[in-house]
């Protein structure tokens, strides 16, 4: 997926994404999406939307992956469940728990993947973040208020997803 994805944006080289020394447009910048998270916590809007749109675009134009309206309502549940636990988070601990580019980067794999394989990536980024959590405790280098960079572990969830599509999202 990632190198699938990183070709397809390539399209969007001057629209803000970054472009590696060794590598024309915008081939590392699922990379980017995972090192930018892990270093400020933000995922940009200039690479979470183009995203989501190439993936609804994939979903009518190309055959072998969700169909369109699979990838639409994958994309609107995406944002929908993270929009859903942000503001219940908020409600009951007055404090926001993720950021709008958590919505969006799960918005775009829902596109790319579709709505089956919504569930299974946060599962699995969840699980990720929450080892991410617990080592950073462990070693006394976080507390309870560090924050996580959960794009990062939904990148993985959506790759591991996307490999693994064939054994877990069949009917």
């Amino acid at each position: 997926m990632v190198s699938f994805l990183q070709d397809q944006l390539a399209v969007f080289g001057g629209y803000g994404i970054p472009t590696g020394p060794t590598q024309p447009g915008a081939t590392e910048a699922t990379d980017f999406n995972n090192t930018d998270d892990l270093d400020t916590l933000l995922l940009p809007d200039q690479i979470t939307l183009p995203l989501l749109w190439l993936g609804i675009l994939a979903a009518v134009t190309v055959d072998g992956g969700p169909s369109p309206a699979a990838a639409v309502f994958g994309a609107i549940g995406g944002y929908l469940l993270f929009w859903l636990f942000y503001w219940g988070h908020r409600l009951l601990t007055r404090r926001e728990g993720m950021g709008y580019g958590d919505f969006k980067l799960l918005a775009a794999l829902g596109a790319w993947l579709g709505w089956r394989a919504i569930l299974p990536v946060v599962l699995i980024a969840s699980i990720l973040g929450i080892l991410y959590a617990a080592i950073g405790l462990f070693r006394r280098q976080a507390d309870r208020s560090t924050p996580i960079p959960f794009g990062t572990f939904l990148c993985i969830g959506g790759a591991t997803i996307l490999f693994a599509h064939e054994t877990m999202l069949s009917p």
